[in-house]
């Protein structure tokens, strides 16, 4: 039996190699022609960027009695909701969440002075040109207390 690959088995041997620069080609085509990110089809995609749930917060805050803005706990019965928030913030979304939390009986008896609320949406942001991660304020809305 020969140990050479006839024509047909070198050729199949080749496609692997070919289809990876071919891809790899345009990927690098992709880049320098269009705008391309993480999420849309530059680098690893989706793996390769700080921007996902773990890296996304959502905080209440309080206006305390000096004029400073204190991070309080959600109410319990909200605590989900600000967990599913970080998966599609939006300001609507955010109002509705922070009008919740100001209305809610558990808010009111521990914040009984409360004269304003804020609900802040935080992201983990890459800086491409200084290579650093730095934990952007994305949106803010600011909310009266509950009449």
């Amino acid at each position: 039996m020969s140990s050479r690959l006839c024509l047909h088995d070198q050729l199949l041997s080749a496609v692997p190699a070919l289809l990876l620069v071919t891809v790899a080609s345009v990927h690098v085509w992709r880049w320098h022609h269009e705008p391309v990110s993480a999420w849309r089809g530059g680098g690893f995609g989706m793996y390769a960027t700080v921007n996902d749930q773990r890296g996304r917060r959502v905080s209440l805050l309080a206006l305390d009695g000096h004029g400073q803005w204190q991070q309080i706990e959600p109410p319990r019965t909200l605590r989900h909701v600000s967990d599913a928030l970080t998966l599609h913030p939006s300001r609507t979304a955010l109002r509705a969440y922070g009008e919740a939390a100001a209305c809610s009986a558990e808010l009111r008896q521990a914040q009984s002075d409360l004269t304003a609320l804020k609900v802040d949406y935080r992201e983990l942001t890459f800086d491409p040109e200084r290579f650093t991660v730095t934990n952007t304020l994305k949106e803010s809305v600011r909310l009266d207390p509950c009449p």
